[in-house]
């Protein structure tokens, strides 16, 4: 896809919907806390397939503002996760809830992504952030994608 082009498109993200209700579901358990995970699945192009998620973990914190995931259990997690794929599933970015805030990044979001995109290790140089709002007695998501050195706003089909 020439530059131009891709500089305006935006990204397509796909996510099962009974996926996007066990995310729901959890942010609804911990609220009005924080919570959130690891989006794993994989990229072609600008169209990205969400399969799985995992979860904060056991030893999470969550905050009113934040939480700390379990980061070696998500990290055990996603190593099986990956083998039990045939090495075709991987980590593609973060999921959030934002109980009381807006739909929007925080600056937090904004470098987080950032430290992810700069990890060579995560192999995720544009990760996707997916945040769920609370709006309405609902869950709504917003999709993210972190490119350029900014958060650009990427489409999202629940399928």
């Amino acid at each position: 896809m020439p530059l131009l082009r891709r500089a305006l498109a935006r990204p397509l993200v796909w996510l099962p919907r009974d996926l996007l209700r066990e995310l729901c579901t959890q942010a609804e358990r911990e609220r009005p806390s924080e919570t959130g995970g690891m989006l794993l699945g994989w990229r072609v192009g600008d169209e990205i397939a969400i399969v799985s998620a995992i979860a904060a973990g056991p030893g999470a914190k969550h905050t009113r503002e934040s939480f700390e995931a379990d980061g070696p259990w998500q990290q055990e997690q996603l190593a099986a996760a990956y083998e039990e794929s045939g090495r075709t599933v991987t980590y593609l970015g973060d999921w959030h809830s934002h109980p009381r805030g807006p739909a929007r990044p925080s600056a937090r979001d904004r470098q987080t992504a950032a430290l992810v995109a700069g990890c060579a290790d995560a192999r995720a140089p544009e990760p996707l952030t997916v945040i769920l709002h609370r709006r309405s007695r609902r869950w709504r998501t917003r999709c993210f994608i972190y490119a350029g050195g900014r958060m650009r706003r990427a489409r999202v089909r629940a399928q």
